[in-house]
């Protein structure tokens, strides 16, 4: 367990703290700031290595599933809005509102993830009426930001969905990649009944328009994360079977680490493919749990490589 999982994983406990003290004069969001800073550092530092550890315990692990998911939704919105150009205080606004959005639905989120029965009515109604309780419990607990509210509210708004992205104001626009990127990461998580869905059907199923093409979203969150995202286990060409280590110059093109041979031995250490020499070609995704336990990124790829 590398130093970059055991960061990102005090970083997921930390959050459930936080926002478990969410309220007027807590001092919570003193030390929100402080949790995004860090994850922003962490990021800066090793974005691939963040998204290593992140996407593969989603797709592993259940537990603390809210706010792991919080976490994963800050890095990949704001990897996604670098894309887009967006300005730094919009960036700032929208990853405080990926960490913030199902407050008003912490625990229950945490439960649905771990039980395999269909929610009931009741639940469900919580579920749909969260963004608007969660909008009020940060207003309540004190944010002055009316653009992290805001985009907290609307995270889960369809009613402009056929509207062109430049004919939207900045806050719907972050919105609309909030919600994106919720519902991608969403596929992507292992819960209680259901394993995940590949990277590949989830990017198909959230990143393409109306007419079935990436729109400007989708383009930007497939850019951001791409098709295979780190964390993510894939079959080459090669009949190797590996984990996807960095994103690489295109979106189908990333840098594998073989975990086990073509003839079923395993890889130790694991070895290095660029993707982008057809005899190791991504051939397609692999079921979360195929593979063994993960190295830690720090042994897969070593500093400077």
């Amino acid at each position: 367990h590398g130093a970059t999982a055991a960061a990102w994983e005090a970083l997921v406990l930390n959050l459930d703290g936080v926002l478990a003290d969410l309220g007027p004069d807590t001092g919570w969001l003193a030390r929100l700031l402080a949790l995004r800073e860090q994850a922003l550092r962490l990021t800066q530092h090793g974005a691939d290595a963040a998204l290593y550890h992140l996407v593969h315990a989603a797709g592993h692990d259940p537990r603390h599933y809210s706010s792991r998911h919080g976490l994963l939704c800050c890095v990949l919105a704001r990897e996604s809005a670098t894309v887009l150009g967006w300005d730094a205080p919009m960036v700032g606004s929208l990853e405080l509102a990926a960490l913030t959005m199902n407050t008003a639905m912490l625990g229950l989120q945490d439960d649905l993830a771990l039980q395999s029965a269909q929610p009931t009515p009741s639940l469900r109604a919580a579920v749909a009426r969260h963004a608007e309780r969660s909008a009020a419990q940060l207003r309540h607990a004190g944010v002055a930001d009316a653009r992290w509210v805001a985009i907290v509210r609307l995270h889960h708004d369809t009613s402009t969905q056929h509207q062109r992205l430049g004919d939207l104001d900045p806050v719907q626009r972050a919105a609309r990649l909030l919600r994106r990127v919720d519902l991608f990461t969403a596929k992507l998580a292992c819960r209680g009944g259901r394993s995940p869905l590949s990277p590949v059907r989830a990017a198909r199923e959230v990143c393409t328009g109306p007419d079935g093409m990436p729109d400007e979203v989708g383009t930007a969150v497939l850019k951001a994360v791409g098709l295979y995202p780190p964390g993510s286990l894939v079959h080459l060409t090669s009949g190797e079977h590996g984990v996807v280590v960095a994103r690489g110059p295109r979106a189908n093109l990333p840098t594998v680490a073989v975990l086990r041979r073509a003839d079923g031995t395993a890889c130790t250490p694991p070895l290095l493919r660029a993707t982008h020499d057809r005899r190791y070609a991504v051939a397609g995704a692999l079921p979360a749990g195929t593979l063994p336990a993960l190295p830690p990124y720090e042994a897969v790829m070593p500093a400077g490589a």
